[in-house]
């Protein structure tokens, strides 16, 4: 439908079980309506803040490390899902 032209469609994951069935209903809309996938997945930082008033009490470079490793894993998992949507024959970033 004309409508829908251009349409993007914005994935927010945690990498869930769930949000494995959410991936699954936008791969089915994308290619529906012809619309490119946008995967996204939040990194709360502040979880393991220096200092942090909730228990968690890393040093800098012990925060910076894990930062860094949690972005990594991101990145391969996000990596893994467009690649998943690019075999499904739907655009994504």
């Amino acid at each position: 439908p004309i409508m829908f032209a251009n349409a993007h469609i914005l994935l927010p994951t945690d990498f869930s079980h769930y949000a494995h069935y959410a991936m699954n209903y936008a791969l089915a809309f994308a290619r529906r309506f012809d619309a490119k996938l946008h995967i996204v997945h939040v990194i709360d930082s502040a979880l393991f803040s220096i200092g942090g008033s909730q228990g968690v009490w890393l040093t800098e470079s012990d925060a910076e490390r894990v930062y860094e490793s949690m972005v990594k894993h991101a990145e391969s998992r996000l990596d893994a899902l467009v690649q998943q949507a690019e075999d499904a024959d739907v655009a994504a970033v």
